[in-house]
């Protein structure tokens, strides 16, 4: 038995407009899907006696998996939601990590959507990702996000794998 493969990530928002707007404008997602869950068995999954959470799941532009969205993001109606961001060092601390293919043009729409970059893009000079760039930003609610754009593959064989082996 072993994990198969990522289902999704869930993000819980304290805005779920402004969230769907930022990672669909600002990061280029597309929603897939929107529901309000307002029932028992979600209440006892979840742990709270009553609970309503709405909902929206996004997909990448070139989306795969067994259940076509990598994101959820979820808004507690029930209970209200508490906002306590932490610091990234902190143990338990969970970022989204996200390939993209422009990450210059992609930061500056984030930004324009509230993505708080922890600074400029950086070329990654060491490791298995050597000749890619990343940035680490934070969503309007705290969320971390760590963008990576790949170094060039050979030949531009877009099955060559992205990550490579150091020696």
């Amino acid at each position: 038995m072993a994990v198969l493969q990522p289902w999704h990530f869930g993000i819980t928002v304290s805005d779920l407009e402004r969230a769907i707007g930022f990672y669909c404008d600002g990061l280029g997602l597309q929603l897939r899907h929107r529901q309000t869950q307002d029932n028992e068995y979600t209440a006892r999954m979840l742990g709270y006696p009553s609970c309503r959470i709405d909902i929206a799941q996004l997909q990448c532009a070139a989306a795969h998996g067994v259940s076509q969205h990598v994101i959820e993001l979820i808004q507690f109606t029930t209970p209200s939601v508490v906002h306590q961001p932490g610091p990234m060092h902190r143990v338990g601390t969970v970022h989204v990590a996200l390939l993209v293919d422009e990450i210059d043009e992609t930061l500056a729409r984030a930004r324009r959507h509230g993505a708080r970059p922890h600074s400029d893009v950086v070329d990654i000079t060491a490791g298995v990702n050597t000749g890619g760039k990343v940035v680490w930003l934070t969503d309007p609610d705290g969320v971390l996000i760590e963008m990576v754009q790949p170094r060039p593959r050979p030949n531009g064989d877009n099955n060559a794998p992205i990550a490579q082996e150091t020696p």
